[in-house]
């Protein structure tokens, strides 16, 4: 269904944490096999032989994930719901700390305005039970609670579906909370901005705590990958109500050492996720941060969409943009797309021209566009996935 595109197995290590299975035989190790010695014998005379039983050493379990992790180390990533975070665990207590840098995902259902963006909570986790082995389980983190300080905001866990996420040596991936999102729309504009109301029991994220903050490492050619979602949805969709509507991002692109983004002939849609020139991120404090931030190409435009997009505007400018982090594993460089969306509607009516749905929302990943031997990519895998991923959002989300 993806055509040529050929995914590097450092991408598929990205996404999903690889974990071979190990068979064991019983057995002591190091401990020599006695042999009992008879006397001669002749014949019918002669005992029957047993063979020497071999001695089997015990298979090492390879370790998926660090013996212990504290607030000392920062996962930094992205997730399906198009936000930019970080992420921090204290496996001694089972407790572990989230900050949402950039997010459009809002706070409560029924509103847009109050995300969360800033926001960082706290929370516990236990580790799953349930897998093959218990070196999986041992790396599997079950998100139990979330909430920031004086529970100014917490989120909803479903016990039945919750938040997982699969810990690996640099890099985490799973699941971060999710959340229920709706909005009725602006009542005076015929109701424009509407979003249906749907629940994200998790959202699909990936972080690593080794990434590259020199962009001229990261040009190429490259492969791209992934989804977005518009919540608002266009009139291009023919089933009702319009909303939630799904684009594939599959294309190929090259991105130059200065941060620009050069379209390959023949690949529709190429370099949609990239607006201004590529550029290290500076945090409010003006430090550098070590990820990469993308911007509307004007004060009137929207950021860049993946499909066929109608964002909306008009006096105030969009601060939709795109974060792109770009993970080092095992040698190889993994970029990271998340587009943040943005959507915004003044209190005030004479206010309403200032209104902004340049909500679309999603996440992609690059490959370098190689060609892959068969079987290149064989192996066990963890993977995770959301609703956002399912078939079924074909239908409008429903």
């Amino acid at each position: 269904m993806f055509g040529d595109i050929k995914i590097r197995a450092a991408l598929i290590s990205s996404f999903v944490l690889a974990v071979p299975f190990f068979a064991g035989c019983g057995g002591e190790t190091g401990h020599p096999t006695s042999v009992t010695q008879t006397p001669s014998c002749t014949g019918g005379s002669c005992p029957v032989s047993s063979p020497v039983p071999a001695s089997t050493p015990t298979v090492p379990v390879v370790k998926l994930c660090p013996d212990t992790l504290d607030y000392s180390t920062t996962f930094t990533g992205g997730s399906s719901s198009g936000e930019y975070v970080k992420v921090q665990f204290d496996s001694t207590n089972l407790t572990y700390q989230m900050q949402f840098v950039m997010s459009s995902i809002p706070t409560s259902s029924g509103q847009v305005n109050t995300t969360r963006a800033g926001q960082t909570i706290t929370g516990t986790f236990h580790h799953a039970t349930t897998l093959a082995t218990a070196e999986q389980n041992r790396c599997a983190f079950v998100i139990d609670s979330g909430s920031s300080a004086g529970n100014a905001y917490s989120v909803t866990i479903n016990p039945v579906d919750p938040p997982v996420l699969f810990v690996g040596n640099g890099v985490v991936n799973g699941g971060i909370p999710g959340a229920t999102i709706s909005f009725p729309g602006v009542a005076l504009l015929g109701n424009l901005g509407a979003v249906p109301t749907r629940t994200f029991d998790s959202f699909s994220f990936i972080g690593f705590t080794d990434t590259e903050t020199d962009f001229t490492k990261v040009a190429g050619s490259y492969n791209e990958l992934g989804l977005h979602l518009s919540p608002t949805g266009t009139s291009y969709q023919t089933a009702t109500p319009q909303g939630w509507q799904p684009d594939v991002i599959n294309w190929s692109e090259t991105l130059n050492t200065d941060g620009s983004c050069s379209i390959t002939s023949g690949s529709d849609y190429s370099c949609r996720t990239t607006g201004t020139p590529w550029a290290l991120r500076t945090n409010a404090d003006s430090t550098p941060d070590n990820v990469f931030v993308s911007n509307p190409t004007s004060s009137g435009s929207p950021y860049p969409s993946a499909g066929q997009g109608q964002p909306i505007v008009l006096l105030a400018p969009s601060q939709a943009r795109g974060i792109m982090i770009v993970g080092r594993l095992s040698g190889a460089l993994i970029p990271v797309i998340v587009r943040v969306g943005q959507a915004f509607v003044p209190a005030a009516v004479s206010d309403l021209l200032n209104t902004v749905a340049d909500s679309e929302i999603g996440m992609s990943i690059l490959a370098p566009a190689t060609t892959q031997t068969n079987n290149s990519l064989a192996g066990v895998f963890i993977g995770s996935t959301s609703a956002s991923a399912c078939a079924v959002v074909a239908n409008n989300g429903y």
